[in-house]
């Protein structure tokens, strides 16, 4: 999944955290995982010095420690800069879904109120300006 993509780039290489933007533009995204990549975006971008190790040690006793062990195991053949346009265009896609999803959602309902009819329209311009 691109979440899980999106995690494995960030157990390589820990500072493309610093790039990504506000991680709560995930928020809302029903996706298996979102909740873990947000924290972790969170806590590398409060702690740019992380590294892998540190990044792993800090999970190591709550419940995702053992899969992001797992994960950091796993060879990456992508150089940085690579990986880090890999990470951006990951990011991208999610930021996407969640708008289009959201998009979705208010024009299944039956009417808008005047919050919903602004929220849409700057989703729809959100949407274009991501296009």
């Amino acid at each position: 999944s691109l979440v899980r993509r999106a995690v494995v780039l960030l157990l390589h290489q820990p500072a493309l955290a610093r790039e990504a933007g506000d991680p709560a533009d995930l928020r809302g995204l029903d996706q298996p995982g979102v909740d873990l990549l947000m924290e972790m975006l969170e806590l590398l971008q409060e702690n740019p010095q992380f590294n892998t190790g540190t990044l792993l040690e800090h999970w190591r006793e709550h419940r995702y420690g053992p899969h992001l062990a797992r994960l950091a195991q796993q060879e990456e053949s992508l150089a940085p800069e690579e990986m880090a346009r890999e990470f951006n265009d990951v990011l991208q896609r999610l930021k996407a879904q969640r708008i289009a999803r959201e998009i979705e959602a208010l024009c299944r309902k039956p009417s808008l109120e005047e919050a919903d009819k602004r929220r849409l329209q700057a989703l729809l311009a959100e949407k274009k300006k991501s296009d």
